[in-house]
């Protein structure tokens, strides 16, 4: 399934890939939680090449922008590929790790380092 967005993105073009993020609404049952649209493609983001991962549920509090929902995007996916590198080592579930579900095993078994990952967004500023 593919999300549709009318709002500006920003997007990134690293590691291979296109990372984007939009806003997509206010949480009306959280009072002061925004929630992000994400989507993270092939390079290019042309008709056939794959999409990773996307979703609209990426939760930032405050009074985030773009560049914040950006860097909370990459901390959860590099969480994500510690958490998916830990299961190869240890030769159990995704499920049995602390954030081995927050994305698509597709993406996480790209070898992707996860410090590559929160690297991608340094130069946007603010802490990684």
């Amino acid at each position: 399934m593919s999300y549709a967005n009318r709002n500006p993105e920003l997007s990134l073009r690293d590691l291979g890939l296109t990372i984007t993020v939009w806003f997509d609404r206010y949480d009306a049952g959280q009072v002061g939680r925004v929630q992000y649209g994400y989507r993270i493609t092939g390079q290019d983001h042309r008709d056939g090449d794959p999409i990773y991962a996307e979703g609209t549920d990426l939760t930032c509090v405050g009074d985030p922008d773009l560049a914040d929902a950006m860097r909370t995007l990459l901390t959860f996916w590099s969480a994500a590929i510690e958490s998916y590198d830990y299961a190869q080592r240890q030769g159990v579930s995704l499920s049995e790790t602390e954030c081995g579900q927050l994305f698509p095993e597709a993406l996480l078994s790209l070898g992707l380092d996860a410090d590559d990952v929160s690297y991608t967004g340094s130069w946007l500023g603010g802490e990684q």
